[in-house]
């Protein structure tokens, strides 16, 4: 298993030597149990790490109420299950889960994302979509490695800017699923690279047609990825 310094240097070397030189993490270990986050918006402006139970997300679950907005420069989440409350507002009003925001980072390992919907109803217009799972804005990135996005209101993972450039999102051995909108929405030029993924059951689509058309090898990647588990 890739530790946090494995995968920082993996992804950006520049950024690890950076990180060595002058970043100081702060380093969190969840116990097994509900932890609930009720506050509007919760921000992140620090590099954190955050552990719960690499073996079973379920073990550790975090309610969110509002969204968690990553402003740090870097992060990590591993275990954890991130998930709407039962009791919720109305899906239209609901905010995106995660919002990855300026020249931040983000690396997810082993944590599902939980949204609220309970019922099927097809949603073809992407831009009525609400609650999105993650939004990743500017120059963001995001590591997702054997995680789940699932059943959000709109869509499962989205690059929120059309032309900004910059932005990556690398899915490993993860799954998008069973969200109203498509399951990504991702605006040329920003990058998606995926390895053995599952796309699935998306009631919006899998990945927005423009993106399959202006980059072929996604499209190659995607086909391969749909009978991933």
């Amino acid at each position: 298993m890739w530790t946090y310094f494995q995968l920082l240097f993996f992804i950006d070397p520049m950024h690890f030597i950076y990180y060595l030189l002058f970043e100081q993490i702060v380093f969190i270990e969840l116990g097994d149990g509900h932890y609930w986050l009720n506050d509007p918006k919760i921000c992140v402006k620090h590099p954190i790490r955050i552990i719960g139970d690499e073996k079973d997300p379920s073990h550790v679950v975090v309610e969110v109420s509002g969204n968690i907005e990553w402003k740090a420069s870097n992060g990590y989440l591993e275990g954890i299950t991130f998930r709407r409350p039962r009791i919720s507002t109305n899906v239209q009003d609901s905010p995106d889960m995660i919002k990855i925001l300026g020249n931040s980072s983000l690396i997810m390992t082993h944590c599902v994302l939980e949204g609220s919907i309970r019922n099927k109803q097809a949603v073809l217009n992407c831009s009525t979509l609400h609650g999105h799972g993650i939004l990743i804005k500017d120059n963001g990135k995001l590591t997702m490695i054997e995680s789940r996005v699932s059943n959000n209101p709109g869509a499962g993972i989205v690059h929120g800017g059309k032309g900004e450039g910059g932005s990556k999102i690398t899915l490993i051995r993860s799954s998008i699923k069973h969200n109203r909108g498509p399951g990504i929405i991702i605006s040329k030029p920003n990058v998606l690279e995926m390895e053995d993924c599952g796309i699935i059951d998306n009631e919006g689509g899998s990945i927005q047609e423009e993106i399959l058309k202006e980059k072929k090898v996604v499209k190659e990647e995607f086909e391969l990825s749909k009978n991933a588990q």
